[in-house]
């Protein structure tokens, strides 16, 4: 074992601390904020399950993916719309949902669907128009 004499002044090490605890606190809000983000969507599927609503999640990326499967338990929901017609007819990793193309909507008649991506809003609302669809629309 050696022992060398130290490089940073007291002052350095002052603000290396600082900074540590700056990213432990940013943490702990991190999760304080995730927790409650995750409290509202269990809020929101728990109303939809007492109102017996159909809900389909829009978009089958990493968003929609990960949305799925943090909220699982808290979910009725069985199929996620995706235009890419190569992810059609497969299953959204972990949380199990069918991908469906959005003429199948037509038949399902979901009352409430549920956008992952915002800036597809406006296109998704008049493909659905031009489906016959009367959905309400979630903004995640």
């Amino acid at each position: 074992m050696e022992a060398v004499p130290a490089t940073t002044s007291a002052k350095e090490e002052s603000q290396i601390i600082s900074e540590v605890e700056n990213i432990g606190d940013g943490a702990v809000k991190f999760n304080h904020l995730f927790n409650q983000l995750i409290n509202k969507w269990q809020q929101k599927f728990d109303e939809i399950t007492k109102k017996h609503q159909k809900v389909v999640v829009w978009g089958a990326g990493s968003k929609g993916v990960t949305f799925l499967n943090l909220l699982k338990e808290y979910n009725d929901i069985e199929y996620v719309v995706d235009l890419n017609s190569r992810k059609q007819g497969m299953y959204i990793a972990g949380a199990g949902q069918k991908i469906v193309s959005p003429e199948f909507l037509k038949d399902y008649q979901p009352e409430i669907i549920i956008i992952m991506n915002p800036i597809y809003e406006q296109e998704i609302r008049q493909l659905t128009y031009h489906l016959g669809l009367k959905s309400k629309f979630i903004l995640v």
